[in-house]
């Protein structure tokens, strides 16, 4: 898993499902605000090697984790009906973010925010009927406030 052990108390909080690209931005996001509802629990089954991943975006403004993009491009070549251009994106930038990169900048922002962590498991259940009941498959139980 990409961010801190948990240790603290499987209730109340944030949990966030998945620690992919979705799942360490909102928690970065979160860690990065003060008006959390308790702590934010990263949950991921650790199953695929973010570190190896790639994602690429458009983006037009700066954005928290701007420092994970490891390649910006703002202009892009074309190729089409045998002709080929080059098109300035002018407010709009390519980004391309590597999961390595993406861990670095989650971590810098996650780190030093002692109620967000995450845990090693997987998710074989979710209950929201009066309050949410997350069950992993080793039997833990996780009671957030939000799922």
């Amino acid at each position: 898993m990409s961010l801190r052990t948990w240790t603290g108390p499987l209730h109340g909080g944030i949990v966030i499902l998945g620690g992919g690209l979705s799942g360490l931005s909102l928690a970065a996001h979160l860690a990065a605000t003060r008006a959390r509802p308790g702590p934010v629990l990263v949950v991921d089954d650790a199953a695929r090697d973010i570190t190896a991943a790639s994602w690429a975006s458009w983006t037009r403004r700066t954005a928290l984790l701007d420092s994970a993009a490891t390649e910006m491009f703002d202009r892009m070549h074309v190729y089409a009906g045998g002709h080929d251009r080059t098109l300035a994106l002018g407010h709009y930038r390519y980004r391309v973010v590597h999961g390595a990169a993406l861990v670095a900048a989650v971590r810098r922002l996650t780190d030093p925010v002692p109620d967000v962590g995450s845990v090693t498991g997987h998710v074989v259940d979710v209950d929201d009927a009066d309050r949410p009941l997350v069950t992993l498959d080793d039997g833990r139980e996780l009671r957030p406030d939000w799922v």
